[in-house]
């Protein structure tokens, strides 16, 4: 019986390690997160949990005071939006490179000398820039494109997040 227990956990780890050499890229991205809003938690818990593409979210910035210094999934709102560079430089100095700025906000939404300064700065710093719209497409198209069977797709666990109502009280719901 411990033979058949054991000739199991290595055939189960042979399998998992297989898996992890397909869908796992080497290194977890680095990211910072611009905004905050109602879909930020469940923003933060998806590209923590995304097998395809994980990536560690290391702080957020938001330009509203009522938000300072709150955690949003774990993660701190740290200062407002442009003090993205101030931000990277600090992760870089405790060996922390950031790979991703992600704003949540969209593009549209941002003032054009805010997102002119974010692109300068990304550029500067060889930082990746990614409005949320577009983070979705590429992530939906790396799906399509790694092959992922149907059945696959249905052991994704469904995730809680915590949406902040208009006096801050919070709400749960469930996404999937």
């Amino acid at each position: 019986a411990t033979a058949l227990v054991s000739a199991r956990m290595m055939t189960a780890h042979f399998e998992n390690a297989q898996k992890g050499a397909i869908r796992h890229p080497t290194k977890t991205k680095h990211v910072v997160v611009i905004g905050s809003n109602y879909l930020s938690s469940a923003l933060i818990k998806w590209l923590e949990t995304n097998e395809i593409e994980p990536k560690q979210v290391m702080a957020i910035l938001d330009d509203r005071e009522e938000v300072m210094w709150r955690k949003i999934s774990g993660v701190q709102v740290l200062g407002n939006t442009l003090q993205l560079s101030q931000t990277v430089e600090e992760f870089s100095v405790h060996g922390v490179k950031v790979d991703e700025v992600i704003v949540c906000n969209g593009e549209n939404q941002l003032a054009k000398p805010v997102v002119a300064e974010l692109q300068r700065i990304c550029r500067q710093k060889e930082i990746e820039l990614t409005f949320l719209p577009q983070l979705f497409h590429s992530t939906f198209a790396q799906v399509v494109d790694s092959k992922i069977e149907p059945a696959e797709l249905q052991r994704v666990p469904a995730f809680r997040g915590l949406r902040q109502g208009a006096q801050g009280e919070g709400r749960s719901f469930r996404q999937g």
